[in-house]
């Protein structure tokens, strides 16, 4: 099955969305930053493994989604995942990290994750 990179990002959208497979073949790249032939080639590639079956002219339906969803899966970890980058933070001086709760936040533009997110919802740490 052809399921790299671009690949796997549409077949997401067809998994958590099942109309997303009859959104016209414009429309699919847009949003998945996708080339129309990609899409094209995966629509074929999910006909012949018995994925995807039409319906009516310009309507089709997911089948096998389980068995579909387990290979995106294993497709996932070796083709998207290893490229993907989520970066690494730090305070903008170090002496932020001893008082966090100090430091004035901006709307829209501090955003807190992980364990300062968490104390912020729990008051569980302790400094």
């Amino acid at each position: 099955m052809l399921l790299l990179k671009r690949g796997v990002k549409v077949i997401y959208q067809f998994l958590i969305d099942e109309n997303w497979n009859n959104r016209t073949y414009r429309k699919i790249p847009e949003q998945t930053n996708t080339g129309v032939g990609n899409v094209n080639n995966i629509f074929n590639g999910l006909k012949q493994e018995g994925y995807l079956f039409q319906l009516t002219k310009q309507v089709y339906k997911i089948d096998k989604k389980q068995k579909l969803l387990d290979q995106w899966i294993i497709e996932y970890e070796k083709h998207l995942k290893p490229i993907l980058v989520i970066g690494t933070f730090r305070f903008l001086h170090k002496d932020n990290v001893y008082n966090q709760k100090d430091i004035p936040l901006i709307k829209g533009k501090t955003i807190w994750g992980g364990t300062p997110a968490g104390d912020l919802l729990t008051h569980y740490l302790r400094s």
